[in-house]
């Protein structure tokens, strides 16, 4: 399947990485978790793109694209996804965000009023990790705004450093990284990681730990498909379900924040039969 890899300029300056492969009635808009790429949906994309155009990119900051010293926060990559499907005139488009990127994809709708979109998907992402509702199981409850900044000195150090915050660092790799990861893609995600600088990972992970998405749920306009993985429990999930007004599928996954890689074959089959769903109504 042909590939085009390219990228392109926003108006502030930023050379966004994009992929692009095949064709169909929608187009997905795969948006990577923090400090990830599109490389991350590697058992996903060709799958998905033997029917439907599949579009994948590497937010500013992350993988190929530069790494600014300003739109490091959810606003500013929504905008870059406005612009991307601007750029390529895209229509009917399924954006699904993954942690991080579920922030951004919830931003996005509040912003742009769902522009162009024909659904958008959750990934196993949360809606306000500072929160001090019961439901909320996140370590950074409660406005932890200092812990989280004193967290991230270890940023400073460069790459090694980073590598300590990160989902390959000793704190977060037998939690969240999926079993029997193929050694190139290990080497992948964890050259992904390290190579995300300090200035736009924490600017970022403060405004997606800050922002409060709640609000925005019962503003969707657009079908939503919904991904849950044990990591942030049952409570969140029900707050999407109750606030969620539009048509919503909720799927609940076994494995770890990476329940695209390791349940690859389950999460391909229910996006598919979700995708041939969206396209009769």
């Amino acid at each position: 399947m042909t590939v085009k890899q390219d990228w392109f300029n926003t108006p502030d300056g930023a050379h966004i990485y994009y992929e692009s492969r095949g064709s169909g009635p929608l187009t997905v808009i795969f948006a990577p978790g923090f400090a990830s790429s599109t490389r991350y949906f590697c058992k996903n994309i060709p799958v998905i793109a033997e029917k439907y155009r599949v579009v994948s990119f590497d937010p500013r900051g992350y993988g190929m694209s530069s790494a600014p010293l300003v739109g490091n926060n959810l606003t500013g990559h929504a905008t870059d996804i406005k612009n991307l499907i601007d750029y390529l005139e895209l229509e009917n488009v399924v954006l699904i965000g993954w942690s991080c990127g579920g922030g951004t994809a919830v931003q996005y709708s509040k912003l742009f009023k769902d522009h162009k979109l024909k659904a958008i998907g959750i990934l196993d992402s949360h809606i306000h990790m500072m929160n001090d509702g019961d439901w909320n199981i996140h370590p950074n409850k409660g406005y932890k705004v200092r812990q989280m900044k004193k967290n991230y000195w270890a940023w400073l150090k460069g790459p090694e450093g980073m590598h300590l915050n990160t989902a390959f660092g000793p704190a977060n790799k037998d939690a969240n990284l999926p079993p029997e990861l193929d050694p190139e893609d290990e080497k992948n995600f964890a050259e992904d990681c390290e190579m995300f600088f300090p200035w736009a990972g924490i600017e970022l992970q403060i405004d997606y730990n800050l922002t409060n998405n709640l609000p925005q749920l019962s503003k969707i306009t657009v079908p939503v498909i919904l991904y849950q993985s044990p990591l942030y429990g049952e409570k969140l999930w029900e707050i999407y379900d109750r606030e969620i007004k539009t048509y919503h599928e909720l799927h609940k996954f076994e494995s770890s924040h990476y329940l695209f890689y390791h349940e690859a074959d389950r999460f391909n089959e229910i996006t598919l039969k979700f995708l041939e769903k969206l396209q009769s109504m």
